[in-house]
C-alpha cells in the first residue's frame, strides 16, 4: 500500500466518518452518482404527488399549503433536467422542510425521513462524484438504521412476542381484519372487534392461533436481522431482496402506500443495477391514480399514504 511522508497508509487518512460510509459503499463514484440521480428524480417527484395529497387534509391552510405544493411541482420538472438537478433537491429541501415546520408535532415519521434523504441528494456538489458516492453510502446507512430502529421498537413495546398488537389490529382495523381472517376464525375476530381499546384491563389482545403468533415475531426479527446482510457486501443483495419482501408482507395487511414506496426505492439502491429507473415508470401510474382518486376522476382513494 502507498505511504505517506509519515511512513503512515493512505487508509489512515481517512476520517471516521469516511470509513463508515465505505461499510455502505463499494460502487465506482461514476456508478454512484448514476444511482443517486436515479433515486433523486423519484425522491423530488414522490414529494411534489404527497404535497398536493395534504391539499384536502387541511382546508384550512391551503393558502400556505398550494404554493409549497406548486414550489415542489416545479422542482419535479426541474429534478429532470441535468443541470438543475441539485437545484431541484435543495428548492423540495426548503418545501418539505416548511412543511414539517407546519405540520410539528403531528408529522408522520416517513415525512422526516424523506427530509433526511432530501439532505443527503442535495448536499453533493454538481458534477461531484465523490460527493454523490458519500450520498450514496448515506441514503443505504438511512434505509439500514430505520429497518433496525423499527425492530428495537417492536422489542422494547413487548407487544409483538405473543402477537398482542396485530390482535388488537385485527379487531380495530378492517384492513388487518380482512388480512388475518384466513388464520383467526370469525368469532375470534368478533370478539377483538368488541373489546373497547380506550378501557383500561380490556383485553386479552391474544389469540390461540401459533401461525398467528410466528407471523408477529418474523416481522421484528427481520428488522433486525436485514440490516446486517444490507450493509455487508456479501449478503447486501439478499438483504434488499429481503427487505422488499417484508415491506410487501407488511403492506398487503397496512397499504402504507407512502411509507411503502419511499422505503422499496431505498431497499432498490443495495442492488446493482438502476433499479429506481426501472421501477419509475410504475411509480408514475400509482402517482397517477394517487392524484386521480384524490380528485375524483379515477376509482378508489388511496388507503393510507400517511401524510399526518
Amino acid at each position: 500500500m502507498p505511504k505517506t511522508p509519515h511512513g503512515a497508509s493512505r487508509a489512515d487518512d481517512r476520517t471516521w466518518a469516511d470509513r463508515l460510509l465505505a461499510v455502505a459503499g463499494g460502487e465506482a463514484p461514476d456508478v454512484a452518482a448514476t444511482r443517486v440521480d436515479d433515486f433523486r428524480r423519484f425522491l423530488v417527484l414522490y414529494g411534489a404527488v404527497r404535497s398536493w395529497l395534504w391539499l384536502p387534509l387541511a382546508p384550512d391552510s391551503s393558502g400556505l399549503l398550494a404554493p409549497l405544493a406548486l414550489c415542489h411541482t416545479v422542482a419535479a420538472a426541474m429534478v429532470f433536467v441535468p443541470r438543475g438537478a441539485e437545484w431541484a433537491a435543495r428548492g423540495a429541501l426548503a418545501v418539505v422542510l416548511g412543511q414539517v415546520v407546519w405540520s410539528f408535532p403531528l408529522a408522520a415519521n416517513h415525512l422526516y425521513l424523506e427530509l433526511v434523504c432530501l439532505v443527503l441528494v442535495a448536499l453533493p456538489r454538481p458534477g461531484d462524484a465523490r460527493d454523490a458516492a458519500a450520498a450514496l453510502s448515506g441514503l443505504r446507512w438511512t434505509a439500514a438504521l430505520v429497518l433496525f430502529h423499527t425492530g428495537l421498537q417492536k422489542v422494547f413495546y413487548g407487544a409483538y412476542f405473543r402477537g398482542d398488537f396485530l390482535a388488537l389490529m385485527a379487531g380495530a382495523d378492517e384492513r388487518f381484519g380482512r388480512a388475518f381472517r384466513f388464520v383467526l376464525p370469525g368469532a375470534e375476530l368478533e370478539r377483538l372487534a368488541g373489546l373497547d381499546r380506550s378501557r383500561t384491563g380490556a383485553g386479552p389482545f391474544r389469540v390461540d392461533s401459533p401461525i398467528f403468533v410466528v407471523a408477529s415475531n418474523a416481522v421484528w426479527i427481520a428488522e433486525l436481522c436485514l440490516p446486517v446482510l444490507l450493509l455487508s457486501r456479501r449478503g447486501r443483495v439478499w438483504g434488499a431482496l429481503g427487505g422488499v419482501g417484508l415491506m410487501v408482507g407488511i403492506q398487503v395487511v397496512a397499504l402504507e402506500i407512502g411509507f411503502a414506496l419511499l422505503f422499496v426505492n431505498l431497499l432498490l439502491l443495495f442492488l446493482p443495477g438502476r433499479w429506481n429507473a426501472r421501477a419509475l415508470p410504475f411509480t408514475l401510474v400509482i402517482f397517477v391514480w394517487a392524484l386521480g382518486a384524490a380528485a375524483g376522476w379515477l376509482p378508489g382513494q388511496p388507503v393510507d399514504w400517511n401524510l399526518l
